[in-house]
C-alpha cells in the first residue's frame, strides 16, 4: 500500500513536487525574512518590562559596566534570550518541516513523534523520583529522554522489510507520546514543588538566566544540519512516492534514518534547553508554503530563517500584551491557530 493511499491524514504533494518560485523569488524571500529577524533582534533588545531606546542600550553594552542597570537587564537577559529565539526558532522550524516532508504529511510535527513527551517524562523522573534539581541534571535527563523516546518510537514504526514506515512511525509517535504524557503527569503530582517547575518547563519560554541553554540548542542544530545538508536532494524526490523515489536512486532507508536522527537530535537538544514549543515546526512550513513554496528543499531551508522570526516576535508581543509577560510557547499558539485554520480551509477548498 503507498503511503498517498495509506495516510488517514492527507498528503503534502502526493502527485509530485508543484512548480515552485524562481530562485530569484527565494532568495528575495530570504533577504526578507533576515530584514526581518534583524529588526525582530533589535525589537528584542529594546523592549519589554522597561523600555530601552537602542542607542542607550548599544551604549550600555560598549561601556562594559556591570554596575550599570541597562548593560545588566541587556546583557544577562535580553541578549541571552533574543539568541536562544533565533537558535530554538531555527532548530524546532527546521525539524517540523523535515518531519512533514519525510513523512509526506502536514501535520507532522516534533510533538507527534513523542520527543517532547519523553524529555518531560524523564524530567519529571528527576525532579519527582530522584530529586534532582540543578540544572544541569534536569537538562541532561530531558536529552537522555528525548532520544530514548525516538528511539522506541522508531522501533515500533519498522516495516517488515526493516525500513522506517511513515504512517507506522506517526501512529507509534502519537501513542507512545500519550502513555508518557500521562506517567509524567501522575508523577508531578506527587511532589507540588516538582509540579510547577515542570509546569513552567513545559510551557516553554525563552526567558532564559544565562547562555548554558544556548550552548546546548546550538550544538544540536549544528549537528543536525550537518547531517540534513546532504540529504536534500534525496528529500524532494521523496515527493514522488517510495517507489519513483528508489527508481531515481534514493536509499529511502539511510535517508529517512538520517533525517529522523537529525531531527531528534535538534528537537531534543531544543526542549531540554528551552522547554516544549508547540506549533513552530508546523506553522513555519504552512507560512512558507502560503508564500507560494512547495519544493521540499525550498520549504526546509525558508523554515530555517523564518522561524527565529516568528519566536521572536512571539516573544516580543508576550512581553508588552501583559505587565508579567505571556510565554512566547503561549503567543506562538495564538499566532499558528489562524495561520493553520486558513491552510485548512484552503485544502479544503482545493479538494
Amino acid at each position: 500500500m503507498s503511503l498517498e493511499n495509506s495516510s488517514p491524514i492527507g498528503t503534502i504533494s502526493s502527485c509530485g513536487p508543484k512548480r515552485d518560485k524562481s530562485s530569484s523569488g527565494f532568495a528575495l524571500t530570504t533577504i526578507a525574512l533576515l530584514v526581518l529577524t534583524l529588526a525582530l533582534c533589535v525589537s528584542s533588545l529594546s523592549l519589554g518590562a522597561r523600555t530601552i531606546p537602542l542607542a542607550d542600550a548599544l551604549t550600555a553594552l560598549m561601556s562594559l559596566n556591570p554596575a550599570s542597570t541597562e548593560y545588566s537587564v541587556i546583557l544577562e537577559r535580553r541578549v541571552p534570550r533574543t539568541i536562544i529565539a533565533i537558535v530554538a526558532g531555527s532548530a524546532l522550524a527546521s525539524a517540523g518541516a523535515l518531519l512533514q516532508a519525510i513523512t509526506r504529511n502536514p501535520l507532522a510535527d516534533t510533538g507527534v513523534l513523542g520527543i517532547n513527551a519523553g524529555a518531560a517524562f524523564l524530567a519529571a523522573v528527576a525532579l519527582s523520583v530522584l530529586g534532582w534539581t540543578s540544572p544541569v541534571a534536569f537538562v541532561t535527563m530531558a536529552l537522555i529522554g528525548a532520544l530514548a523516546t525516538i528511539a522506541l518510537v522508531c522501533r515500533i514504526g519498522l516495516d517488515s522489510s526493516g525500513g522506517i514506515a511513515p504512517l507506522r512511525l506517526v501512529l507509534a509517535g502519537i501513542a507512545v507520546g500519550a502513555i508518557l504524557e500521562g506517567i509524567s503527569d501522575g508523577l508531578a503530582l506527587v511532589d507540588p514543588q516538582a509540579f510547577a517547575r515542570l509546569r513552567a518547563w513545559m510551557l516553554g519560554t525563552v526567558d532564559i538566566a544565562g547562555y548554558q541553554q544556548i550552548v546546548i540548542s546550538g550544538i544540536g542544530l549544528i549537528i543536525g544540519s550537518a547531517l540534513v545538508f546532504p540529504q536534500l536532494g534525496s528529500i524532494n524526490l521523496l515527493s514522488l512516492g517510495d517507489e519513483s523515489a528508489a527508481a531515481l536512486g534514493v536509499n529511502l532507508k539511510r535517508t529517512r534514518a538520517l533525517i529522523i536522527v537529525a531531527v531528534t537530535i535538534m528537537a531534543a537538544a531544543t526542549t531540554a534547553a528551552v522547554g516544549v514549543f508547540a506549533f513552530v515546526g508546523l506553522a513555519t512550513a504552512h507560512i512558507v508554503r502560503s508564500l507560494g513554496f512547495h519544493d521540499d528543499r525550498s520549504i526546509i531551508c525558508l523554515s530555517a530563517v523564518a522561524g527565529p522570526a516568528l519566536l521572536l516576535l512571539a516573544d516580543v508581543v508576550g512581553r508588552l500584551i501583559i505587565d508579567s509577560e505571556l510565554p512566547a510557547s503561549v503567543v506562538v499558539a495564538f499566532i499558528a491557530g489562524p495561520i493553520l485554520i486558513a491552510s485548512a480551509q484552503k485544502d479544503l477548498y482545493q479538494r
